[in-house]
């Protein structure tokens, strides 16, 4: 996975995750979950194949609130537990599923990101259209381009 993670990017953005304290602190399954994964030798092995091919390797803050935050608006909707998997933006009343928000939030906050617009873009959203269509539902991006031609 590292080495095809490299090979198609020229930027890899990963968050920075306490591996340790996820182990030393998660119940059982999630231990076990953990640890089966591989997870830091996954990421050692990530480093190591963008060092060697001059993949750029970004790694988001460790306290970025990457799954809490909306990627439309920017509200910050709070913790949620792992069972919430896709949730409502009390902000502007987007439809958010937890990784690809995360995804996009870890993505905006690397070097190359334009900040608000890199989110927008990726979240598929119009600037304005977060902020007059709250009681609408989301409309397909094929839709949007339809409607704007």
């Amino acid at each position: 996975m590292a080495s095809k993670l490299t090979r198609e990017n020229q930027a890899v953005c990963i968050e920075t995750l306490n591996i340790a304290g996820m182990v030393a602190s998660g119940h059982r399954k999630r231990r076990k979950g953990i640890q089966d994964a591989g997870w830091r030798q996954f990421l050692r092995f990530l480093e190591e194949a963008c060092a060697r091919k001059g993949v750029t390797l970004v790694k988001a803050p460790r306290y970025l609130p990457s799954t809490q935050e909306c990627s439309i608006c920017g509200v910050n909707g709070g913790p949620k537990p792992l069972k919430i998997r896709d949730w409502v933006c009390t902000g502007c009343g987007t439809h958010l599923d937890r990784d690809y928000n995360a995804a996009v939030n870890i993505l905006a906050a690397g070097p190359a990101a334009c900040g608000r617009d890199i989110r927008l873009r990726l979240a598929q959203a119009v600037p304005d259209e977060a902020e007059s269509h709250r009681s609408e539902p989301r409309k397909s991006a094929s839709r949007r381009r339809k409607r704007a031609r």
